[in-house]
């Protein structure tokens, strides 16, 4: 075999297709000193043709410098891991895990929100709001971090879990997580748990103010669950997820799940995406609130159902997420970017900032190329390519190349304005 070819123990993450995995996810959670105890299990299995020496967990909390306490362990036996980059916990196994076999891994820290430096919305508190987005140490590559996009390059666990114990009761609707709670209290209490099947990862958002307007909308058949402080609030958010919702089940088929949370955070002037919840800075009204819940509604579909890579392949979600944000609106973008949609977040220097920066080259400059798609092979066209691209890679965990190929291959034309927008890098990896 040529020297480049692995043959021994390999780390699990190196192929994110050779393993599944489930989570078990507790957060104790201090409300006065807004101190989080992390406890967490995963159920890793081997379904691939190497053994694994190891498993590279990535952990938002120890890259925002919120993390502390570590101690992990695999089938009990106490393991020390390892810090390749500042986002990754590697765990060792003790004997390395063979083609077939399953292992616990144990990882416990302490979450100390105030010292979080995340400057994306994703993990901190502000007030009586505590969010935890990100909050898991999940399974990825060993990337270095990020302040600019997301950091989740999982794949979907085949179920994930999330209990939350509070250190005081706080009313029902306080405590909101990714997934149907399937323990909550009455009217108030301290225990919650949620459950979600085929997700990347899971939120907690947390506000003793949170209330809750419910409807299930007729098309989608998602139960949507407006959360705010404010019932005019939380309605207004269910009312533009619902309308996105009927337009993207319409043109992309099924989505992923039963339950959407849409979320009032405190963490202004960003919106973020999780499965089955979404969150949306409380300084959006209007228009502006309108689209952000566009964009993140769009997530389930560009993220959840069809998963991608985020830190090295951003485009392929946030391109095709702004997209739809646009068409449902009816309205179009610009941008006066020059650069290819898909290099690295880091590359662009700041997420806004300049015409090249992230925002306007992979949100703005991604979706000009997919209104000139559109225009090309006609909009009923490349939505039903879409369409097939979704449910054939549902729950999938997918590289570049089969978007690429999907729109390359959806009439003539396509390949010319993909070449205008990608790298010949990117343009080489499609099936």
């Amino acid at each position: 075999l040529p020297a480049s070819v692995a043959i021994g123990p390999v780390d699990a993450t190196d192929n994110l297709d050779a393993f599944s995995y489930e989570l078990e996810a507790t957060a104790t959670v201090a409300l006065s000193t807004r101190k989080v105890s992390l406890f967490q299990k995963l159920t890793i299995t081997n379904t691939g043709e190497l053994p694994f020496a190891s498993l590279n967990l990535l952990s938002l909390p120890r890259a925002a410098g919120a993390w502390s306490g570590e101690k992990a362990s695999v089938d009990g036996v106490v393991v020390t891991p390892a810090h390749p980059t500042s986002l990754s916990i590697r765990i060792p196994f003790p004997t390395p895990l063979e083609p077939g076999a399953s292992a616990v891994v144990r990882l416990r820290g302490l979450i100390t929100l105030a010292n979080s430096n995340d400057t994306m919305g994703r993990l901190g508190t502000k007030g009586d709001f505590l969010l935890l987005g990100n909050w898991a140490a999940l399974p990825g590559k060993p990337v270095k971090r990020t302040m600019i996009g997301d950091p989740v390059s999982a794949p979907p666990a085949v179920r994930m879990t999330t209990t939350v114990v509070t250190d005081r009761a706080l009313p029902a609707a306080a405590v909101q997580a990714s997934g149907v709670a399937t323990t909550h209290p009455a009217s108030s209490g301290r225990l919650w748990r949620f459950t979600i099947k085929n997700a990347r990862d899971a939120a907690i958002a947390i506000n003793p103010s949170f209330r809750e307007v419910a409807l299930t909308d007729r098309i989608s058949g998602v139960e949507i669950r407006g959360v705010a402080t404010s019932t005019l609030r939380a309605s207004a958010l269910v009312r533009d997820a619902r309308t996105a919702l009927t337009a993207y089940a319409t043109w992309f088929g099924e989505a992923p799940y039963t339950l959407l949370r849409v979320v009032d955070s405190a963490m202004t002037g960003v919106s973020q995406e999780h499965p089955g919840l979404i969150l949306i800075g409380s300084n959006f009204t209007g228009s502006k609130r309108t689209y952000m819940v566009d964009h993140e509604t769009a997530h389930q579909w560009w993220f959840a159902l069809v998963a991608n890579d985020q830190y090295t392949a951003p485009w392929v979600d946030e391109t095709l997420a702004d997209f739809s944000a646009y068409l449902r609106a009816g309205t179009r973008p610009t941008s006066c970017s020059s650069r290819v949609i898909d290099g690295l977040p880091g590359s662009y220097g700041a997420f806004i900032g300049g015409c090249n920066a992230y925002y306007p080259t992979i949100y703005k400059r991604g979706t000009v190329m997919m209104y000139e798609l559109a225009d090309a092979l006609g909009r009923d066209t490349l939505l039903a390519c879409l369409r097939d691209y979704a449910q054939s890679h549902r729950f999938a965990n997918v590289s570049t190349g089969p978007l690429v190929a999907a729109l390359r291959d959806c009439g003539p034309g396509a390949a010319a304005i993909l070449e205008r927008y990608l790298s010949a890098t990117t343009l080489s990896t499609a099936e």
